[in-house]
């Protein structure tokens, strides 16, 4: 049978890389704002709605055709108030555990390391946006779905070119240094950040979408220690 898989978040950061690395008439890019600059057929959705906001006719004619899902739309802000975050990245979740049990198929959703068994439900969240994510992820574990829960961890640019679809969190980081809001950083000298080339992530999922573990957290990290029961694939560059 061949496959029709419904990618969320495709003009995003790791989404414009995933899309490379499928056959357009193999994908249908979930569409909301912005354009994926694809030749995969997209559809427009609105991930925060009930049944996408598709009116009956146009969410079944989906739920017939998809045969997975890839989940990676999300609001990535981790400011306290960043806008339509509970909404995208919870409510938004909610309605695509809808669409892949209606359409009886499986999902893979696109996390982030910052909800590691160090700062799970024993400690506080640091930041909205890491709650919002721990708590979709409980979502996807307590469906009866086929799932993978993938979490990359700091998302830059491309390993080669340094591209990048748009500023992310550690940009807007960086940004307030340079602004001299934030003109001084601890650290200890040993101390590694761990970053991971967008087009390495987008490698590593394709990489799972196609030998999945279904029920498992997988790690996309240039860093070797992790949980019991998870998976690692490593995006460092040798």
């Amino acid at each position: 049978m061949p496959q029709s898989i419904l990618l969320t978040g495709a003009s995003g950061v790791v989404g414009t890389e995933l899309v490379k690395l499928f056959a357009p008439e193999n994908l249908i890019l979930g569409r909301h704002r912005a354009q994926p600059n694809s030749e995969a057929r997209q559809v427009s959705i609105d991930i925060r709605a009930p049944k996408l906001g598709l009116d009956a006719t146009e969410y079944s004619s989906l739920t017939n055709e998809i045969t997975s899902i890839i989940h990676a739309a999300a609001v990535t802000d981790m400011g306290a108030g960043a806008e339509g975050l509970e909404e995208t990245n919870i409510d938004g979740v909610k309605n695509i555990l809808a669409l892949a049990a209606d359409a009886d198929v499986p999902l893979h959703y696109v996390s982030t390391a910052y909800c590691t068994k160090d700062f799970g439900p024993k400690r506080g969240a640091q930041s909205a946006y890491i709650e919002s994510k721990r708590t979709a992820e409980s979502l996807v574990r307590a469906s009866d779905l086929n799932w993978t829960i993938i979490r990359p961890s700091i998302v830059v640019g491309h390993s080669e070119t340094g591209h990048i679809a748009n500023f992310q969190g550690f940009h807007l980081f960086i940004g307030s240094m340079l602004r001299g809001r934030l003109p001084l950083i601890p650290l200890d000298p040993a101390d590694r950040c761990d970053f991971v080339p967008a087009d390495l992530v987008a490698k590593g999922i394709a990489a799972i979408f196609h030998a999945p573990e279904y029920g498992r957290a997988y790690w996309l990290s240039g860093f070797n220690h992790f949980g019991d029961g998870e998976r690692r694939l490593s995006c460092g560059q040798p």
